[in-house]
């Protein structure tokens, strides 16, 4: 056993005067590569990575698929409203008398009829997925920047216009002319958020779907706007016309767009109260009288969202709103009901976009109050 336990291994490097020797790691690299060669491959490494984001950036920045940069080279492949309805207040002539604020359930009010039954030039200044802070934004956007000397505002009201966990619209937070009116500083960093921008893959995907749709021929732009705000074409009455219209089947795609929104959304947003507050405020404060008004939703939606919290986030909304238009000198009516307002269900184009008939029927009850001086 002692003799065992003595006895050199066979695989020891001691045991033959030939046999191989275990080298330390530090001695063993790849052939011919050697600290100058690493370095070279680390530099042009970096010089194309560097390059491959300098032309990322570059084709987003001409592209600009979502109109945030000016460029306009190309039409944005999103559909950006507040861009389109800011520059239609800024080249308005003759200014506008009444301005319509709400999100795209506002947008088939026409503001002919508003002139009509008020005398008063209208400009429909509705834009998609309102919330609060978009009142107060394109509200003083059209005064300031846009010199408008607004006696009527109209402002139909979502319950989810004060919703606490969905955030401000991109545009806002770059640095635009719209932008620059949040009042609570939430556009700070902007700058580097427009400049990191550039180089996200959703950016870039975006221009090359820009791309690939102008060399296919394809109309980019959902909706395009007459000089009052108004689409030029019901989008909405073109589906329909088309035959691509089932009220059953839109109805149920409005609920999976909603039902995420209203399991995120547990109570009406203290700053967006305020920015609404801050909107009938600056409304009273150069002369304009403020009518709010709620909008309607299907009923079949309203069921559907019933299980996530939709009519208690409903009456906190929409209590809360009334109690501060009473307290900075607003109207406030609901209308969140169709039949309130002598509306249809088979009038709507979906859960909540209202065809030309009860629009028509909206905007002549809510404008019954506005001849009740």
């Amino acid at each position: 056993m002692a003799a065992d336990l003595n006895r050199t291994s066979p695989t020891s490097p001691t045991s033959t005067p030939g046999a191989a020797r275990h080298l330390p790691v530090e001695s063993v690299a790849p052939a011919g590569l050697d600290e100058h060669a690493w370095r070279r491959f680390v530099l042009r490494f970096l010089a194309l990575l560097l390059g491959l984001l300098a032309t990322i950036g570059l084709l987003n920045l001409l592209v600009d698929p979502e109109g945030i940069y000016g460029s306009h080279l190309l039409p944005p492949v999103t559909w950006n409203t507040r861009a389109a309805k800011a520059e239609l207040l800024a080249a308005a002539d003759p200014k506008p008398e009444a301005l319509v604020f709400g999100s795209s359930r506002l947008m088939t009010i026409p503001p002919a009829d508003v002139e009509r039954a008020t005398g008063l030039r209208t400009f429909n200044a509705a834009v998609n997925a309102a919330y609060a802070e978009d009142f107060y934004v394109l509200l003083r956007y059209a005064v300031e920047r846009g010199g408008a000397r607004p006696k009527l505002v109209l402002i139909g009201l979502d319950a989810e216009a004060f919703h606490d966990h969905e955030p401000e619209n991109d545009y806002l937070l770059q640095p635009n002319a719209l932008g620059g009116y949040l009042q609570k500083g939430e556009a700070r960093g902007a700058a580097w958020r427009r400049f990191t921008n550039l180089f996200t893959v959703y950016q870039t995907k975006l221009s090359f779907l820009s791309l690939y749709d102008r060399m296919g021929g394809k109309k980019i732009n959902a909706v395009e706007f007459a000089a009052d705000g108004a689409p030029k074409e019901d989008p909405w009455l073109r589906q329909r016309a088309a035959g691509d219209h089932d009220l059953e089947k839109r109805i149920q795609g409005t609920a999976a767009e909603y039902i995420p929104r209203y399991k995120s959304y547990t109570a009406p947003s203290r700053n967006r109260l305020d920015y609404f507050a801050a909107t009938l405020r600056y409304a009273r404060a150069h002369g304009a009288r403020v009518i709010v008004f709620t909008t309607p939703m299907h009923p079949e939606l309203e069921r559907a969202l019933a299980p996530y919290g939709y009519a208690e986030r409903k009456h906190q909304a929409y209590s809360s709103a009334r109690i501060i238009a009473g307290y900075e000198g607003a109207e406030f009516y609901d209308f969140s009901a169709p039949e309130s307002f002598g509306g249809a269900p088979e009038h709507f184009y979906d859960g909540v976009h209202v065809d030309a008939t009860n629009a028509e029927r909206l905007l002549g009850t809510v404008l019954k109050q506005h001849a009740v001086q």
